[in-house]
This record gives C-alpha cells, sequence and structure tokens, in this order.
C-alpha cells in the first residue's frame, strides 16, 4: 500500500503543479516553445491520471477508488488551468 501512497502523493503533487509548468518550461522562449510546454504538461497529467487506477487495482487499494475518482476530477480542472495559462503566456509572448 505504500507504493500507491507514494504515487498518489506525487499524482496530486503533479496536478497542483500542473498549470505552472508552462509558464517555467517555456520562460525565456517564443510562445511555440510554450504551446509545446503546454502540451507536454498536460500529456503528463493525463498519463499520471491513467496510470492511478491500475495502481490503485495492483494494490488492492480498495477504498482507494474514492480517491481516484476524486483526483481525476481535479484533474480535469488542472487540464483546464493548464490549457488556460499556457495560451495566455503563449499570447503574449507573441
Amino acid at each position: 500500500m505504500a507504493l500507491f501512497e507514494s504515487y498518489a502523493y506525487l499524482v496530486i503533487f503533479y496536478t497542483l503543479i500542473a498549470p505552472a509548468l508552462p509558464w517555467f518550461l517555456a520562460r525565456k522562449r517564443d510562445g511555440a516553445a510554450t504551446l509545446n510546454a503546454t502540451g507536454i504538461a498536460l500529456l503528463l497529467l493525463a498519463l499520471l491520471h491513467v496510470l492511478l487506477w491500475p495502481a490503485c487495482v495492483a494494490a488492492h487499494c480498495g477504498q482507494g477508488a474514492i480517491l481516484v475518482a476524486m483526483l481525476w476530477g481535479i484533474g480535469a480542472v488542472s487540464a483546464v488551468f493548464t490549457l488556460v495559462v499556457g495560451g495566455l503566456v503563449a499570447y503574449s509572448r507573441q
């Protein structure tokens, strides 16, 4: 169970930090690099959240499924914020 908890903490941390990644990864570059950084941040966000369910099944987490459902909702909101921040930063760098 400890490995699943560590992975869940990683997903929670990345979900909270993902909207700032386009700005961090493309600070001194143009708008295209910002959009690439946004795509990478969204791809990692989706991959981490998709792999959360098999990790829960492998760990026999039981009520951890409730955590997975909550994290998917928070991940969807984080993805929208990441898109908005990435678009605004790319627009301001044109």
